[in-house]
């Protein structure tokens, strides 16, 4: 009859073997990320985004504080929006040898699939206080209408 901490040992894993997958499950996810068109070595963080249908528009807050305004892009292509950018690290003193920064720099890019209808042209946007609100008016929705049949003479 087996001991109780045997049973334990024969059903959990050996943990040394688990851990040494890290480094290729870590080189697997770059190399997704990386076939999906943004490798990591050039993303550095992914700012928070909102999505909100307010009557007849679309708007995204893209939360960049510490960024500038010039320092932000926002493209519309093929029914895709793209918000990209980069916010530049800040001189920061160390006093007797501390210092300590969990805000992330560098650059990112988001970009979202606009609804059918969404009027391209009357996009607007707006910077304040750290927050980036770009809104996209809703036009008519043309997904379905009625095709007259016409006579062959």
């Amino acid at each position: 009859m087996k001991h109780a901490l045997d049973l334990h040992r024969d059903f959990w894993p050996n943990w040394n073997s688990v851990w040494s997958l890290t480094p290729r499950l870590d080189s697997l996810v770059d190399e997704m990320v990386g076939f999906f068109g943004q490798s990591p070595s050039n993303v550095s963080f992914v700012p928070a985004v909102d999505v909100v249908e307010k009557g007849d528009q679309t708007l995204f807050r893209f939360d960049l504080p510490g960024m500038e305004k010039d320092d932000i892009r926002i493209e519309i292509q093929d029914g895709t929006l793209t918000v990209s950018g980069q916010r530049k690290s800040e001189k920061t003193e160390e006093k007797d040898g501390y210092r300590h920064v969990e805000r992330s720099f560098g650059s990112f890019s988001r970009s979202f699939q606009l609804p059918q209808g969404t009027e391209m042209d009357k996009v607007e946007a707006e910077y304040q206080a750290g927050v980036l609100t770009v809104t996209l008016p809703k036009g008519e929705s043309k997904s379905s209408r009625r095709i007259p049949i016409g006579n062959k003479n």
